[in-house]
């Protein structure tokens, strides 16, 4: 920065750089391969500038403790989302420990316990069918002497001669219930989208709830009805059983998105990391699907 005064004559001033962190984000369920997104934190004297590429990022994956991936690889897919892909395939009830090295950065550490427990899913029953859409009741149990998270993910498969040939995540809508909370925000719960788009409800069961419990689940039927006879639909439905710091993660974020006093110091984000920011952490999940029909919605 160079700074002048009248009769002065002009000063270079390097002012110390700020240190950099890497921002790490993978969240990962059984059967599925351990990836990780990776980006870094701006330059608070530069927040304009634009995020450099990571060069030569060596990743370590430890499995119960024994080193199972160590590999120096660059970003795949979209260059927006630097997407770094290891070859451990998750299993549930695992402990997994990352370590993250990047030349310039400090290293980034973090560990987690793929849940080997999920919910035990009963019925996926039909209650109500409209031109607007279809409402289902989703009935589950689950050990209540933990604390229990989830997520909740639709989709509409479209079969075509009883084969699955697409599938994609809907939107839909939760009925309030005694058996489970929400962000308490402004003092008021209210059952609100994760961030990003499409992530699905997160919400967890209240120490109160029964053994067995009940969601209605709204899916609006699509805008266009299917006029080929040779394919139908069915939807299913994902409940992940989340850790606690997945869960604590995405509160914190949707806090501080939901946030509008711009005058209040901002809201936390929630990081379980060594040495960075972001989030490592693991599902299991419960699926069930409905009956299949000749279109989205009818």
């Amino acid at each position: 920065m160079m700074i002048t005064t009248a009769c002065v004559t002009p000063a270079d001033i390097d002012f110390p750089k700020a240190e950099q962190q890497l921002v790490v984000y993978s969240h990962f369920g059984p059967g599925e391969v351990l990836g990780v997104y990776i980006t870094h934190t701006r330059d608070p004297l530069k927040p304009d500038a634009p995020f450099e590429t990571l060069e030569d990022v060596r990743i370590k994956i430890y499995e119960n403790g024994t080193l199972e991936f160590d590999g120096i690889d660059r970003a795949k897919g979209n260059d927006n989302i630097p997407y770094y892909e290891t070859d451990i395939v998750v299993t549930d009830g695992s402990h997994y420990s990352m370590e993250i090295v990047v030349e310039d950065y400090p290293k980034v550490s973090a560990t987690e316990t793929a849940p080997h427990d999920r919910a035990n899913i009963s019925h996926l029953d039909l209650m109500h069918s409209s031109e607007e859409g279809q409402t289902y009741k989703l009935v589950f149990s689950h050990d209540n002497k933990y604390d229990n998270y989830y997520r909740l993910i639709a989709k509409r498969n479209k079969w075509e001669t009883g084969v699955l040939i697409d599938t994609e995540i809907v939107d839909y809508e939760l009925n309030n219930s005694d058996d489970f909370s929400l962000y308490d925000i402004k003092n008021h719960k209210e059952w609100m989208a994760v961030y990003p788009k499409h992530t699905g409800f997160l919400f967890a069961a209240t120490k109160e709830a029964s053994d067995e419990k009940e969601l209605m689940i709204h899916i609006p039927n699509p805008e266009t009805n299917n006029t080929n006879s040779d394919i139908i639909y069915n939807y299913e439905v994902e409940l992940h059983n989340v850790s606690a710091d997945y869960y604590r993660y995405h509160e914190s974020v949707q806090a501080q998105l939901s946030n509008q006093n711009h005058l209040a110091d901002p809201s936390l984000i929630y990081n379980n990391l060594e040495g960075g920011f972001g989030n490592f952490s693991a599902y299991n999940i419960a699926t069930a699907q409905t009956q299949r029909m000749s279109s989205g919605g009818n």
